[in-house]
Formats: C-alpha cells, structure tokens, sequence
C-alpha cells in the first residue's frame, strides 16, 4: 500500500495557551488506527482493537496491545522505541503516556517516509497530501484510484483538487484524465480518471470540511510568456495562504466559462497572498472573473 498522510499530536501535559490538553475516545481510535495503517506499511499483523466511543472506560489491556504492536513495528523497520510492557488495572495514566504512543508511532512513520509535522494537541490536520502514482491505476475505463485518508467520511464535506507545485505535464495529464473524486467508505476515496489514463504521477491534496475562504477576482488580457502563459493576483487575505484552488463563479460569464476551460488556467504557484496562475493551452483572448477557495493553514484549532 501507499502510506497515507497520518496526524500526530503533541502531548506535553501543559497545553497551548490557554487551551488546557483533553485526550479524548477518538484520540485513542486515531492512535490505534495510525498503529495498524503502519503495521501493514511495515508487514506486521495487525491488531483488532476495540473501537472507544464517549462513554467507555479507559481499558488497560487496550493500551498494552497498541504498546505490543507498536514495538513490533518498530522493531521490524529498525527503530528503536520505549514502550510499557505492565499495563494493568490501577497503574496511572498521564500525558506521558499519550505523548510515548505518538512520539514512537510519528518516528516509525517518519522512518517509513511519512510526510507532515507534528501539531498541538488541540489543532486538526484538514488538509493532506497524496500521490496518484501512475502504475497504481485500476479498471479498462474508467480507470480509478484508491486512496487512504484517514480524515475523509461520507458523512464530511471534503474537496480533492490537484496540488499547486503540479508541473504543466502533471497538469495536463490531469485534465487529459477527467478526474472525478469519489467518498467510497470511512476514510477511501476514490478518484476516477473518465478519460485517459495518467502516465505520470500526480500530486493531489484532500481539504476536509472546505476551504474556509474566498473571494472573486478579475484578470485582464495581460498574460507573461509563450506558452504556458502565466499571471500573478495578489488576494486581500492578509495573512499567508496554504492552498488555494480557481474556478467560476456566479460573475463569470457563459463566454469567460468556455475561455477558462479551453485556455485551462489553474493555480500553479503560492507566495504569501500572491497566486501564480497558469494557461496551460492558450493565452486567454479576453478579460476573465474567476472565484479563488483557499486556507491560511493546513491545520486549524
């Protein structure tokens, strides 16, 4: 398998500010999943745990398991962790603790090539990175890919788009290929190439519950190069921006609609509030208004 994009706290037993840490039931869940997403990464057996809701009592017997199966990972790729080998009723459980599951689980991810920092016990990960590997295409036609993203449920918004360092041949490939993204199950997604299968890889991102920000812009006729041609647009965010996808919007027009699919203008660069957009087939022949979504960070409190 392809190792996901996985999220791993910090637990220091002081919080951040003033939000005080609360290891909750669906801490455990993630810790565990994050154990067995790695155990097969790592050609272990994994471990059926149960799955904690909010009224559960901690279980003792629970935490030696996912103490066992981290070892075993470790062990396994080389890296050398400490792990609790005397879980049992009436020992006291603490932030060390928590933070001795995600500090091991996070070395053996990096050690595996895992992606992404660490982040603060009260942030979330709503934004993750993925590879659509051109040899990992399934079906005749339409061809689909299969991607593992542990944040991702049927029951959440969620929006897959192309990453914004894509080369132009990635960017081809994806609007030679259609791409159609689809939430299969808990924490699948599948994309659907509806056209042409990709040849080359393709980096893609997943933002959970959409980007929290947006605004309309207006471009001219004034475009740099031979082709590809490029523009920059400074947006009125104040603060830097981590991802950010164009597209119409209700100003654009019936004639800008068809201008931006034939010239295919996407983002394809980021610095500060500054986007760099690309037309990767033409030069667009008159002005544009186009609606840019984007998030400052890809975590969030």
């Amino acid at each position: 398998m392809t190792l996901p994009q996985l999220m791993f706290r910090i637990w220091d037993g002081v919080g951040h500010g003033d939000r005080e840490e609360f290891f909750t039931f669906t801490d455990m869940n993630r810790c565990e999943y994050n154990a067995n997403i790695l155990a097969t990464e790592a050609g272990v057996s994994t471990v059926t745990f149960i799955e904690t809701v909010h009224a559960s009592q901690f279980r003792y017997d629970e935490a030696q398991k996912l103490e066992d199966l981290t070892k075993a990972i470790a062990d396994a790729i080389g890296v050398s962790v400490t792990i609790e080998t005397a879980w049992s009723a009436g020992r006291r459980i603490s932030y060390v603790d928590f933070e001795r599951w995600e500090s091991n689980l996070y070395a053996c991810y990096v050690a595996m090539g895992g992606i992404g920092d660490r982040i603060e016990s009260h942030q979330f990960l709503v934004t993750a990175h993925a590879t659509l590997f051109a040899s990992g295409w399934q079906g005749s036609g339409p061809f689909y890919y299969d991607l593992t993203m542990p944040a991702v449920h049927p029951t959440r918004d969620a929006i897959a788009y192309v990453d914004h360092n894509a080369t132009v041949e990635q960017r081809v490939a994806e609007v030679n290929a259609i791409l159609r993204p689809v939430v299969i199950s808990d924490r699948t997604v599948r994309i659907y190439a509806l056209s042409l299968r990709p040849k080359v890889n393709i980096p893609i991102k997943v933002t959970v519950g959409m980007m929290k920000m947006s605004e309309t812009i207006s471009l001219n006729t004034s475009w740099s190069g031979s082709g590809p041609w490029t523009k920059e647009v400074t947006l009125s965010e104040p603060e830097s921006i981590a991802d950010a996808v164009v597209g119409t919007c209700d100003s654009t027009t019936n004639a800008m609609a068809e201008e931006i699919t034939k010239c295919g203008i996407c983002v394809s660069g980021i610095s500060g509030t500054t986007l760099t957009l690309t037309a990767l087939f033409s030069k667009p022949s008159i002005a544009l208004t186009m609606g840019v979504i984007y998030n400052e960070n890809e975590v969030v409190d």
